[in-house]
């Protein structure tokens, strides 16, 4: 399932639209409409302020395009989730960093 698609799901299930989204972010309205019409891919800095602001998003399930489970199945907090906490939001941005490089090396 795209990213698109997935974080449409996500927005849907808190009750935010593209516009409050995008202010909530502080991203251009623009850029987070094309990348939920997959005519732009999420950039690591959007994908980290999606990961902040949707805090039981796990990670994996967004990015991973063959992952076809629908959000309500993977809205529990993961372990993944659960080690980061309390962590700064640099630890997390570093260790997402190494996760898109490798997800990009498939």
């Amino acid at each position: 399932m795209p990213i698109g698609k997935k974080l449409k799901q996500v927005m849907a299930a808190h009750g935010i639209n593209q516009r409050a989204l995008a202010q909530d972010l502080e991203v251009n309205l623009n850029q987070l409409n094309m990348v939920l019409n997959e005519k732009r891919t999420m950039s690591f800095e959007l994908l980290s302020k999606i990961l902040k602001h949707f805090k039981d998003v796990d990670c994996n399930w967004l990015i991973r395009p063959e992952d076809e489970r629908n959000y309500i199945e993977t809205s529990r907090p993961t372990k993944l989730q659960a080690a980061y906490k309390d962590s700064p939001l640099e630890d997390i941005q570093r260790d997402l960093k190494v996760i898109i490089e490798r997800l990009s090396q498939i």
